[in-house]
Order: C-alpha cells, then sequence, then structure tokens
C-alpha cells in the first residue's frame, strides 16, 4: 500500500480547527488576579523542588496544570452527556482532538489572551506566538476563571466554544462509519494537550504549525514495528504507563480504525495523549506508536 497521504483527506483535527475558525466566541469572562497570564521569565526566582517560598512572584504554571484538569474534566463530562451511547475509544480521539494545542492555541488567540502575557522583554514577542505557550495561558486562564467565579459560570462559558467542536467531530466519526472511507494512506496523528516533559524527555521533536499540521524531524516507516520499543517498560530509563483505546469506523469491506495511546510517566512527568488512523487497526496502532517514539526519543 501506498503511505503517501491524500490531500483531500478530511482528518478529525482539521475538522475541529475548521469548525473552531467560524464559531462566535463568548466574551471572557472578568478575571481581577494577572497571575494566569504571569510567565516564569518575568522574574528570576529560582525553581523550588517542593514548594514556592513565601514572597516569592507567582506565575501560570500551577494554574495551568489546575486548568488542564478542568478542562478535561468539563469536555469528557460533555461528550457523555450529549453522545451517551458513544464508545469510549470515539469519545477518546474527540476529547483529544478538542483539548490538544493547536485547538487551544487557536481559541486562546481568538480571545486574545497572549496580548495579555507577562515575560520578560527579551522573550515577550516569541512567547506570545508560541502555539503551546498560547494553549498554556487559556488553561491558566481558565483556572483562575474557575477560582473566582466558580466551576458553574466557567462551565457555561466553556460548553459555548466546546459544545459546536464535539458536534463536528461527532459528525465526522459518524460519516466515516455510515458512508465507509475510500482506502487511505498514512493515518494523520493527532498529539493532545500534554504537560512540559521532565528534562530527560526533552527531545521531543514534534513540531505544530499554525494549521494544526505536524512536521517530523524522522520519517514514518510502515514496515518497522514502533509498538514494541514502546511498550517494553524501562526503555531508555523511563518507566512508564501504557493504556491503549480503539475503535472502527466505515463499511466492512473498506472499515477505518482509530487508535489512542496514553502513556503516563512517573514521578509527575506528565501524561501524553496520540491519536493515529489507518485502514488497518494494526497500522493505526503502530503509527500511533511511532509518535509517542519520536516524542520520547525513540524513533
Amino acid at each position: 500500500m501506498s503511505y503517501a497521504v491524500a490531500a483531500s483527506e478530511a482528518t478529525l483535527q482539521s475538522r475541529i480547527l475548521a469548525t473552531v475558525a467560524t464559531l462566535e466566541l463568548p466574551s471572557t469572562l472578568r478575571v481581577t488576579s494577572t497571575t494566569w497570564a504571569r510567565h516564569s521569565s518575568l522574574h528570576a526566582n529560582s525553581h523550588a523542588r517542593f514548594e514556592i517560598p513565601a514572597g516569592d512572584i507567582d506565575d501560570y504554571e500551577r494554574l495551568e496544570h489546575l486548568g488542564d484538569a478542568d478542562l478535561t474534566r468539563f469536555v469528557t463530562h460533555l461528550i457523555h452527556s450529549k453522545y451517551p451511547a458513544l464508545v469510549v475509544g470515539a469519545r477518546t480521539a474527540i476529547r483529544a482532538a478538542c483539548v490538544q494545542n493547536s485547538t487551544l492555541a487557536v481559541i486562546s488567540k481568538a480571545l486574545g489572551l497572549p496580548d495579555l502575557l507577562e515575560a520578560h522583554h527579551t522573550q515577550l514577542d516569541n512567547m506570545r506566538h508560541n502555539e503551546k505557550t498560547q494553549a498554556d495561558l487559556f488553561e491558566a486562564y481558565i483556572a483562575a476563571a474557575t477560582l473566582e467565579r466558580g466551576a458553574s459560570e466557567v462551565d457555561e462559558f466553556l460548553e459555548k466554544i466546546f459544545s459546536p467542536l464535539v458536534d463536528s467531530a461527532y459528525r465526522k466519526l459518524r460519516e466515516d462509519h455510515e458512508e465507509g472511507l475510500a482506502p487511505v494512506a498514512t493515518p494523520v496523528a493527532v498529539v493532545a494537550r500534554v504537560p512540559t516533559p521532565a528534562p530527560a524527555l526533552a527531545r521531543a521533536v514534534v513540531v505544530r504549525g499554525d494549521t494544526g499540521s505536524t512536521v517530523r524531524r524522522t520519517s514514518f516507516n510502515a514496515q518497522r514495528d514502533y509498538i514494541s520499543p514502546i511498550t517494553i517498560s524501562g526503555r531508555g530509563g523511563v518507566a512508564r504507563q501504557l493504556a491503549w483505546t480503539d475503535f472502527q469506523t466505515g463499511a466492512s469491506h473498506i472499515p477505518h480504525f482509530y487508535v489512542t495511546l496514553t502513556v503516563t510517566l512517573p514521578r509527575g512527568g506528565g501524561e501524553f495523549t496520540f491519536t493515529g488512523e489507518g485502514t488497518t487497526k494494526k497500522g493505526a496502532k503502530n503509527f500511533t506508536a511511532y509518535q509517542a517514539c519520536v516524542q520520547f526519543g525513540l524513533a
């Protein structure tokens, strides 16, 4: 099979980003605290190993961590409330597409959050245009708004944004399931929103463009096994917990598979989610594993 990606292939993530572009976003909720917009480069505090010393200037790092959990909770419940019969694999793929960096960055820019970023003047311009920083700001803002205004009001705000995205993603998956898919080439993977990796894993080479496309410094080889390296516990000194989910769409004679891998690192190293698509379950799983191998320097 040829693995050249068809130019007309409408991926789940491209559908999500197209929907974001059409949204009439709600007005931002007023938040008095500015901590959510303050980057650590603005002050010269040393990195705290356990707790921040009294009197040190705070930044958005902990709020981003809290907002990440808030957002994941909200989108998970939203998917369940709108489509309670949907299988877990489909739910996971929809959630991953909704909360990944490229999606949150576009929303953050549309709301004007990067313009409010406070950082050292030598880094400010670059950080305002950095996709991960834009996504982090959105999550930190959500956490700050929840703390000040309560979860109920913030959930109403989030529903206006994410309800259309969930609906759009659901329709895409239903189209795949009901109409079937013509044979396609290499599946396009989705790297979901992830925390900053631990220093030992700083070799990640996934780079995202403004369109959500992924540029890689290594090439996918369909004949190579990428599942074994990521499965072997302790490879490269990293102990990992892996959780795989999958589901199938399309007609029985031309099925299409979505496989999601969640990798949890020990000692607070973060949780990473990767989703791949393919015309065979094995191929989709191998491509998903390839994304993880690239992220952890195993490819």
